[in-house]
């Protein structure tokens, strides 16, 4: 009797250690396995990190400077009209604090230039990755009878304003979102 609750004991450890030995084998091979999603870019000489979906292709410097000479980075849906995420950036005379009012009326401001009919969705004080004190902006307007939605963030440096945002459809805002905010939270500005 003492031997058959042994021998059933080794068999249920034995059945244990399987289990938990297969588990291991299966969460390393899924991290192995895993792909990145995201395109990581760095660019040192302008102070800007940032990692933007793959499936968004870049936009080439001539399109960029077309659009705005202040353009140094963007992507857009391939296959999609209207969908992009745009970096920018602007040299500073001075280095003294801006404050996020001032910022968020003054980004809001260039938008509405370009696009009168612009509204002020939402607005909200914003950490960078790096921990830099940021605004974002959530905006809509209408560009060649197509109603957009906006997400900016803006921050600035001694140096340099930086400006990054996607744009979207309206009716096509909420299934961007996700891929919209890991933009914006990957950004880092130095």
């Amino acid at each position: 009797m003492h031997n058959k609750k042994l021998i059933g004991l080794i068999i249920i450890d034995f059945l244990l250690i399987s289990l938990l030995i297969s588990t291991i084998f299966i969460a390393i091979n899924k991290k192995n396995n895993h792909t990145d999603t995201a395109n990581h870019v760095s660019n040192d000489f302008i102070g800007l990190k940032f990692s933007i979906f793959k499936n968004f292709i870049t936009m080439d410097s001539t399109e960029l400077k077309r659009l705005n000479p202040q353009f140094v980075y963007g992507f857009k849906q391939a296959d999609v009209e209207n969908v992009e995420c745009i970096v920018s950036q602007t040299s500073r005379t001075q280095s003294d604090t801006v404050m996020a009012e001032i910022l968020r009326d003054g980004t809001f401001g260039q938008i509405k230039k370009n696009f009168p009919d612009a509204q002020l969705v939402d607005y909200q004080l914003f950490n960078l990755r790096n921990g830099l004190n940021a605004i974002k902006i959530l905006v809509t307007y209408h560009k060649n009878n197509v109603l957009l939605k906006q997400i900016e963030v803006a921050a600035t440096t001694d140096a340099r304003t930086t400006f990054a945002f996607c744009t979207s459809p309206s009716s096509l805002y909420d299934y961007y979102q996700t891929k919209f905010d890991n933009f914006l939270s990957s950004l880092e500005v130095y």
